[in-house]
């Protein structure tokens, strides 16, 4: 580790400075370590090599510059990651060995180099002053105030990244919303979009809810009855338990609760897994086509594993919504029984 920053809620963030750790880390103030950066960068070809300086500004995006990549990248609240400006500098002078980097109050950025020994300015979408490259800039990232998050003009026809759609107006809920973004379960065709809700994708998002729901309530069913067990003296495990010799209550309530989880993963992957109903990422819904988050929520199962981390297929859906589920009931179930079990630390985050 060779840098590190706070932000104003606490999370702390730190970079990696060498092989074989070229990632970029965020820990809540609850101990949750979500990786937000690796080597591959932006994901577009982009690379990112050794974090020796990193900052946050007010709104929560983290700046860190690419030590032996000559390069800087913006990674914004909600994962986007952007390359902010590359070895060719300003394309007169060139940028080499990024050391320093510094997110000013008015919504510049400035980026040092240690061998080129220079600073660059990078004026950032938001700042209120239209560069050439921008077609507005109103002073603020709100995708749906008609100017972008990148800039571009919304509701005007034409699409332009980050753009995904654009029907020519700012109505939402007509497949093209107000910051031209897919809505959920809708494709929409080239500019100006025309576009159409997707049946199955209904069909997907209602078993998610539905199974979902299933699944707390035959688990807390399970552990109920456990409990209950335990209240008349039958038994003196903790509820449940994989590892009690089986026929036991405590192992009885495991085993069940493993396959009604099994049984709704399933269920999730027949609705939502396309021709071949499985979770395989053949022909599957996207999360974002759902209108799933791209991130779980930062959570942890008591005792067991944390659901945070970024949800970028179906198989992560299924296994956020799994997570965070068993957060749920697990927590509920502590709660109902303090004579028997603490109340966990991980039901507090």
């Amino acid at each position: 580790m060779f840098t590190l920053a706070v932000d104003g809620p606490g999370n702390v963030y730190v970079a990696g400075a060498a092989a074989p750790s070229q990632n970029v880390f965020k820990i809540t103030p609850g101990g949750v370590i979500i990786k937000i950066l690796d080597a591959t960068g932006d994901g577009s070809g982009n690379a990112f090599g050794a974090g020796h300086a990193i900052d946050v500004d007010g709104a929560g995006n983290v700046y860190i510059p690419g030590f032996f990549t000559n390069n800087a990248f913006k990674i914004a609240p909600n994962g986007t990651v952007t390359e902010i400006i590359d070895a060719t500098g300003s394309g007169v002078a060139a940028l080499d060995r990024p050391m320093g980097i510094v997110a000013a109050p008015a919504g510049k950025v400035y980026v040092s180099g240690e061998v080129s020994d220079n600073v660059f300015e990078i004026a950032l979408c938001g700042d209120g002053v239209q560069d050439a490259d921008e077609e507005c800039d109103d002073g603020n990232l709100d995708p749906s105030d008609g100017c972008t998050e990148a800039c571009t003009i919304c509701g005007n026809g034409g699409i332009t990244a980050p753009e995904e759609c654009d029907d020519g107006g700012m109505a939402a809920n007509d497949g093209c919303n107000p910051a031209c973004r897919l809505e959920a379960c809708f494709t929409c065709g080239a500019a100006p979009s025309v576009c159409a809700v997707l049946e199955d994708c209904i069909k997907c998002q209602r078993t998610i809810a539905k199974e979902a729901q299933k699944f707390l309530a035959k688990k807390s069913k399970e552990l109920q009855k456990c409990w209950d067990k335990r209240l008349k003296g039958d038994h003196a495990d903790t509820c449940p338990d994989a590892a009690a010799p089986l026929g036991t209550p405590a192992r009885t309530a495991a085993d069940k609760i493993a396959r009604v989880e099994a049984k709704m993963q399933a269920k999730l992957c027949n609705a939502c897994g396309g021709a071949d109903k499985l979770c395989d990422g053949v022909d599957d819904f996207l999360p974002g086509t759902i209108g799933f988050p791209t991130t779980c929520d930062v959570v942890m199962i008591p005792g067991g594993a944390s659901c945070a981390g970024a949800v970028n297929t179906l198989q992560d859906l299924v296994g956020c919504v799994a997570c965070v589920t068993e957060f749920k009931v697990d927590c509920m179930d502590a709660a109902q029984v303090p004579e028997f079990v603490p109340y966990p630390p991980e039901c507090n985050p």
